[in-house]
C-alpha cells in the first residue's frame, strides 16, 4: 500500500491553495516546496482564516466554546490552518439536539473550529451566489443579507398587485412545498453543481483549498459523529425523513450548519431557473415553499407535472403531495408568518400562537418566583417587531391583556403595543450603568 511515508513518496503542498498531493516520486527532478517559504502566499491563506474566525466570532462571543477558542485563539488557528494545508482536516464531533418549536426539528452544531472553516467556504460562495440570485431577479429571499420574510411576503404581494392590474382584474395564486426538503438534498449533485461553480466563476489563488475544504463539508457525515444533546425519546417525534439518523448517508444537509443553508438555496436556485424559464414572470421562494402567480389557472395546473418531473430528474426533490394551494387571489394566501389580503397584509395565526404562549411561559416563570430577564424581554420583542409590520394593533392589545399583574408591574408597552420595555428599576443593566456613574463621580469628588 502506498502511503506518505513510502520510500518513494513524499507529500506536495501547494503554499497558495493548500491542496495536498501524495504518491509522488521522490526521485523525480520536481522541487517538494516547503510550506514555511511560501512567503506572500502563505501570508495571505494564513490571513484569511484570521478573516473567517473574527467572522465567525461576530455576535457570538459570550457562547462557551467561542470563549475556550479565544483563550489562546493565535495557536489554535495556526494548528487548524496546519491540518488544512497537510490535507488531514476532518470535521470535529457536532452536538446534535432536538428544537421542539414550532415543530419537531433536528439541529447540529459544528464545534467551533469547524465554524471557522464554514464561514472560511461561505466567505468565498457566498458572492458567487448573490451573483446567480441577482441574475434570476432575485426571486430567492432566504439565507442572503438584506432579505427575509419581510422581503418574501412584501414581493408577493407586490406580484399579486401587478399580476391583477391593481386588483382589477382576475388572477390565481397558487403555493407549493418540497417534501423533505433538507434531509433529501442529494450531496452528489449538490458536489457537482458546486464544483461547476467554483471552477468555472472562483478565482482566487485558494481556489484548490476551496474546492477541497467544501468536499469535505458537503460529505461529512455529522450524525456518525456526534454527541446527543437531548433525550432519545424526542427523536421518536421526528418523521423518518426528517432525521439523518438512518438515512441515505449520500443524502440529507445538517440543519444549524451556515453552509447548509446558503448550499440549499443555491441547490434550489435551478429549480428557480426552470419555473421562470416556462414564463412565470411573478414567482417568489423562501427556502422550499414557493409561490406562484397567474392570470390563467390552467397554466398553474399544466406546470406542475412538469415541477415534479425536473425536480426529481435534475435535483431529486419531490412536491410534497399534500401541501398544495391553489386560489383566486381575492381568497388571500399565507405565507412565511403573514396573510396577504388584496392591499392588506395581516399576521399567521402560528405567530399569535407562539406569542400567546411566550406570554404564559414568563408568567408562569415571574409566578414561581423566577426574576425577569432579558431574554424573557428579547423573545417578546422578536414577536412583536414582527407584528408591528403588518396590520396587527387589535391582536396586539389583546395580547398584551394577558400580561399577569406581576408581569405589568415590571415591564411598559410603548405607544401603539409596539415594544415591551423593562421599568428602570427592574432594570438589572441600568442599575448596573447608574452604580458605575455614581463610582465615577465618587473617585473624581
Amino acid at each position: 500500500m502506498i502511503t506518505e511515508y513510502h520510500s518513494n513518496n513524499a507529500w506536495n503542498v501547494n503554499g497558495a491553495s493548500g491542496q495536498v498531493n501524495s504518491g509522488n516520486n521522490k526521485a523525480n527532478s520536481n522541487v517538494v516546496r516547503c510550506v514555511a517559504a511560501s512567503g506572500e502566499l502563505y501570508s495571505v491563506l494564513l490571513e484569511s482564516f484570521v478573516e473567517a474566525y473574527h467572522d465567525c466570532i461576530l455576535n457570538k462571543m459570550s457562547s462557551p466554546q467561542c470563549c475556550e477558542f479565544r483563550a489562546d485563539y493565535e495557536d489554535r488557528l495556526y494548528d487548524l490552518y496546519l491540518l488544512v494545508i497537510q490535507g488531514v482536516y476532518f470535521p470535529l464531533k457536532s452536538r446534535c439536539f432536538i428544537v421542539t418549536r414550532p415543530l419537531y426539528r433536528e439541529v447540529f452544531a459544528a464545534d467551533f473550529q469547524d465554524r471557522i472553516i464554514h464561514h472560511w467556504i461561505c466567505l468565498r460562495l457566498e458572492p458567487l451566489f448573490e451573483k446567480r440570485f441577482t441574475e434570476l431577479g432575485n426571486v430567492s429571499h432566504n439565507c442572503r443579507k438584506y432579505f427575509g420574510t419581510e422581503s418574501a411576503v412584501r414581493a408577493l404581494s407586490k406580484d399579486i398587485y401587478d399580476c391583477s392590474n391593481g386588483f382589477t382584474e382576475s388572477c390565481w395564486v397558487a403555493k407549493y412545498d418540497i417534501s423533505g426538503f433538507f434531509m433529501s438534498i442529494d450531496k452528489r449533485i449538490a458536489w457537482e453543481l458546486l464544483n461547476e461553480l467554483i471552477n468555472t466563476h472562483y478565482h482566487g489563488t485558494d481556489k484548490e483549498c476551496l474546492l477541497y475544504l467544501t468536499r469535505i463539508t458537503v460529505f461529512h457525515l455529522p450524525q456518525e459523529h456526534c454527541i446527543k444533546r437531548s433525550p432519545e425519546c424526542l427523536w421518536d417525534m421526528i418523521p423518518g425523513n426528517k432525521s439523518l439518523f438512518g438515512n441515505d448517508p449520500f443524502k440529507g444537509m445538517p440543519i444549524g450548519n451556515l453552509p447548509s443553508q446558503l448550499i440549499a438555496n443555491f441547490y434550489l436556485s435551478f429549480f428557480d431557473e426552470f419555473v421562470l424559464s416556462l414564463g412565470f414572470e411573478y414567482y417568489e421562494r423562501y427556502a422550499d415553499d414557493f409561490v406562484l402567480v397567474h392570470r390563467d389557472k390552467n397554466f398553474i395546473l399544466e406546470a406542475i407535472p412538469l415541477f415534479e418531473r425536473f425536480l426529481w430528474d435534475k435535483l431529486k426533490l419531490k412536491l410534497h403531495p399534500d401541501k398544495r394551494y391553489l386560489q383566486h387571489y381575492t381568497k388571500g394566501i399565507q405565507f412565511v408568518g403573514a396573510v396577504i389580503k388584496m392591499d392588506r397584509i395581516y399576521v399567521g395565526n402560528r405567530t399569535v400562537r407562539n406569542t400567546r404562549q411566550a406570554i404564559r411561559c414568563i408568567n408562569k416563570e415571574l409566578e414561581a418566583g423566577n426574576p425577569l430577564s432579558d431574554g424573557m424581554i428579547s423573545r417578546l420583542n422578536s414577536y412583536f417587531g414582527f407584528m408591528r409590520k403588518r396590520k396587527a394593533y387589535a391582536i396586539r392589545r389583546g395580547l398584551a391583556k394577558e400580561f399577569s399583574p406581576l408581569l405589568w408591574n415590571k415591564v411598559y408597552m410603548t405607544n401603539h403595543f409596539f415594544t415591551v420595555k423593562i421599568k428602570m428599576k427592574y432594570d438589572e443593566l441600568f442599575q448596573y450603568r447608574q452604580e458605575t456613574i455614581r463610582n465615577t463621580r465618587r473617585r473624581v469628588a
